[in-house]
């Protein structure tokens, strides 16, 4: 990766204030083998629209 934007979890919950989060995990890293990205050390994120 060139680099990037870095968010923490309080950032990422203030950036989608409109949203409540089901999920805010550390994401796994996976191989080259695998059909999927995953890299150490970044946050994966999941949002639903609050009511």
């Amino acid at each position: 990766m060139q680099g990037g934007l870095g968010f923490t979890k309080d950032d990422l919950e203030a950036c989608f204030t409109p949203w409540k989060p089901v999920e805010i995990r550390d994401m796994r890293e996976t191989d080259e083998e695998e059909q999927r990205f995953g890299k150490d050390g970044l946050l994966v994120a999941r949002f639903q629209k609050g009511e």
